[in-house]
């Protein structure tokens, strides 16, 4: 018998789709709200998820590395994901 996958979701996350999603895939989904990411994959893995446009007002706004800090501070295998259109759309200064 196959192992159940059990995947922790930021209740904020819920108009996403994603959870949704998860569970027609046969996946435990427990909805929470979370300190950091937005999806806990396991104890080491945890995901944060961000539009492009997200992205950007949080590096323009000096959120993101705090963001990014406090999730690798968490759990060891952190992962960012940027989704979306617009990611070159500003003329950000490197």
């Amino acid at each position: 018998m196959a192992e159940c996958i059990s995947i922790v979701v930021d209740h904020r996350e819920r108009c996403s789709g994603i959870a949704a999603l998860l569970r027609a895939r046969d996946v435990d989904v427990q909805e929470e709200q979370l300190p950091v990411g937005d999806y806990i994959i396991s104890e080491r893995i945890a995901v944060e998820r961000k539009r492009a446009t997200d992205f950007l007002d949080s590096l323009v706004g000096k959120r993101l590395f705090d963001q990014v800090g406090r999730l690798a501070d968490a759990y060891p295998r952190p992962i960012l994901v940027i989704e979306g259109d617009g990611l070159f759309s500003r003329n950000i200064h490197e």
